[in-house]
């Protein structure tokens, strides 16, 4: 594998390159070397450095003195470097897979170098984003340049910085390497670095207008034709970056921290047949920070070695796959082995026949860091194993919708969270997922809908959830559920009294419904006597739920809104039990 050199420029900013190196160390890309050229600082820095000069596996060249400025300084680091690709560095990386996903896209193509978004960034707050994607120099295009990962060779051809430019020497470099057309730049569309807000070049509205001058004048000297109509265009391509954050807005917004890892958690239980199509989906996300813990619960199919060889078919800085075996006790038992070994901010279920469309991740860490929510939830797609898409669930953001899909998946919840109430999965035959939810419902309201549906629940006749639960007499059904349930909300404020009440009604008609089709009489009929003595037990009132409606809860689909709202009715003028007692006699159905 090719050097990678990532040289830095410094003057009193010790805590500044504190934030810096501890990004670069972080990469997981090798060989990498680190040169640093300060210019005599006098706050510590020099300190700074020789502390982490002197730590172990650290390859860091670095000299202290006199330069002419900080692009003397850069053209110094240059000659200090030893590596085949160069990335000139003072900001911090996003993910510590940063420098290997860009040397990866760069040597897949014939391209001189790679470049990516960024974005500028105070703290934890947004300035201005930073997308160029591909383009040409005279429409006003410019990559950014702490992203552009250049071959060695660009600079031993066209020359280094000019030290005559105050503040705009690598714009003027960059006209230099690609006003011709003739230099291709691979681009990576990923955020992969965070700028700090402030620099030589971004200081306020002096030296804005000095930089301006300056590009102008780089233009002019490389020969661009419509040097005048080109800054016109970069002005406006800067304009629009402003305004992608929050439309001028003078509140900046929370930077949307990719450097926040995402545990995403797959329980497997003779699953290999379908794990292809999964794994792909998630190392296919956009948001790279991933870990993919596997938990593998006895199968007998050979789902374990296939994880394995699968991971290992991957080049070794792509990996990400945590792979354990426990013997055969039930999702609810996976599920929480997994929620033991997160590592990452945030987590997420994945079902091993489901998969997600690639922005799934980004999308919901977004929202989870900008409004800082426990719990984000998602619509999704109900697909067939064909792939085709049988129906699409769009959630709103109202209190009911979140109940619609009470299943692990399609949501990302905040580890913190997760740990400091120690939640976890209920180990019963039926409903082991909705305490969960419930459960995690109550323990706070800062949770966020989405209208988004990016998550696909596969449609599967031989999935567990997807079967019909005819074994009544085993004791298959819902009340060990309720009864574990209904305790754990006794002490709780976030979910309203009406809302908690109508979750236990719908729950009850679809659990009567669901079983009802191929059931015994006389099973059904015990069971239906049973889950309605529970409600009305608990719920003395629940037959004037002001929920129960043809439109409502709002939010909730028409079809089960209609299917409750019924049942209810025939249930008040004592015919529920014999339309259970007909519906049975249809033949046994799929889940919905």
């Amino acid at each position: 594998m090719q050097k990678v050199s990532i040289i830095m420029t410094t003057y009193n900013c010790a805590e500044q390159l504190k934030k810096t190196l501890n990004s670069v160390i972080m990469q997981d890309y090798r060989p990498l070397e680190i040169v640093v050229k300060d210019g005599v600082s006098k706050d510590g820095t020099v300190e700074v450095i020789r502390s982490y000069a002197k730590k172990p596996g650290i390859d860091l060249v670095w000299e202290s003195s006199p330069d002419g400025g900080i692009f003397d300084a850069m053209n110094q680091g240059f000659a200090m470097s030893s590596g085949s690709y160069l990335l000139f560095f003072n900001e911090i990386f996003l993910t510590s897979r940063a420098i290997s996903t860009m040397v990866r896209v760069l040597e897949r193509t014939d391209c001189c170098g790679v470049h990516s978004d960024l974005v500028y960034r105070e703290g934890e707050k947004i300035r201005r984003y930073w997308r160029m994607g591909e383009g040409r120099i005279g429409e006003g295009w410019m990559p950014g340049h702490p992203t552009l990962l250049l071959k060695r060779e660009v600079y031993e051809k066209y020359g280094l910085y000019r030290t005559d430019y105050q503040c705009s020497a690598d714009y003027e470099f960059m006209v230099r390497v690609f006003c011709n057309g003739k230099e291709k730049l691979a681009y990576l569309p990923e955020t992969q670095v965070g700028m700090f807000y402030g620099g030589t070049s971004t200081a306020g509205m002096k030296g804005y207008l000095l930089s301006l001058t300056e590009a102008h004048r780089a233009l002019k000297e490389n020969h661009v034709k419509h040097a005048f109509r080109t800054d016109v265009k970069r002005t406006l391509r800067v304009l629009r970056q402003f305004r992608e954050v929050d439309g001028y807005s003078p509140e900046w917004q929370p930077v949307c921290c990719a450097e926040k890892m995402v545990s995403v958690i797959i329980p497997v239980f003779n699953g290999k047949k379908y794990l292809q199509k999964c794994l792909d989906s998630i190392y296919a996300q956009s948001y790279r920070e991933l870990e993919l813990l596997v938990i593998d619960d006895g199968s007998c199919d050979d789902s374990f070695s296939f994880v394995i060889e699968y991971e290992e078919a991957r080049p070794k800085q792509e990996r990400r796959v945590r792979l354990f075996k426990q013997e055969n006790q039930g999702i609810a038992s996976a599920r929480n082995a997994g929620i033991r070994y997160v590592q990452g901010s945030y987590l997420l279920f994945v079902d091993q026949d489901d998969f997600l469309e690639p922005d799934f991740v980004y999308t919901l860490v977004r929202e989870a860091e900008e409004k800082e929510a426990d719990i984000v939830v998602s619509g999704y797609f109900r697909t067939g194993m064909d792939g085709r898409i049988h129906k699409k669930v769009v959630l709103k953001d109202t209190e009911w919708c979140k109940f619609m899909n009470i299943a692990p998946w399609g949501k990302l919840y905040r580890y913190e969270f997760i740990r400091r109430n120690e939640l976890a999965f209920l180990d019963v035959l039926k409903g082991e997922d909705s305490y969960f939810n419930v459960t995690a419902y109550s323990r706070t309201d800062q949770i966020r809908t989405l209208s988004y549906v990016g998550y696909h629940w596969r449609d599967n006749a031989e999935s567990l959830s997807n079967t019909n639960h005819a074994a009544i007499l085993e004791g298959n059904s819902v009340l060990p559920l309720f009864e574990a349930l209904l305790p754990a909300l006794t002490r709780q404020d976030k979910i309203s009294e009406d809302i908690l009440e109508y979750y236990f009604v719908k729950s009850v008609v679809y659990e009567l419904l669901y079983v009802a089709r191929g059931e015994k009489r006389e099973s059904l009929m015990r069971l239906y006597g049973q889950l309605f003595q529970w409600l009305d037990e608990h719920f003395p009132s629940n037959r004037k739920n002001r929920n129960i409606g043809f439109f409502r809860p709002e939010g909730e689909r028409w079809t089960t809104r209609y299917a409750v709202t019924i049942f209810c009715m025939l249930r008040k003028v004592g015919l529920a039990g014999v339309f259970l007692r007909i519906y049975r006699l249809l033949p046994a159905g799929r889940g919905s």
